[in-house]
């Protein structure tokens, strides 16, 4: 967006701020990984982490064809769905309020 709008001055902060974004998220995805992992499958779900995230890189290419359909307005509100969907569904479930369930030092 900031590349069609011609706005030269916003690619360099704009791709600061999405590399960052891109690196905090590949980190947390691997702890996660690490947490959700037992002894021999840690190498096993990291390699299918890395091919999720590899077929990710997609989005963009997806997005640009999406746009011979519709704005890109709406193909990123409907992105935005799709990971707020996401979160939800494998996002933490309730579970006790902190400090409940630890016993007494």
């Amino acid at each position: 967006m900031t590349a069609q709008s011609r706005l030269i001055w916003l690619l360099v902060p704009c791709a600061i701020i999405l590399g960052c974004a891109y690196g905090l998220c590949l980190v947390a995805g691997l702890i996660e990984v690490q947490h959700m992992a037992g002894g021999g499958d840690l190498a096993r779900l990291t390699a299918v982490f890395y091919a999720y995230t590899y077929v990710g890189f997609a989005a963009p290419y997806v997005l640009a064809l999406g746009a011979h359909v519709a704005r890109y307005d709406l193909l990123l509100a409907g992105t935005a769905v799709l990971a707020l969907a996401t979160a939800a569904l494998v996002g933490p479930g309730p579970g006790p309020a902190p400090g409940e369930g630890r016993s007494p030092a």
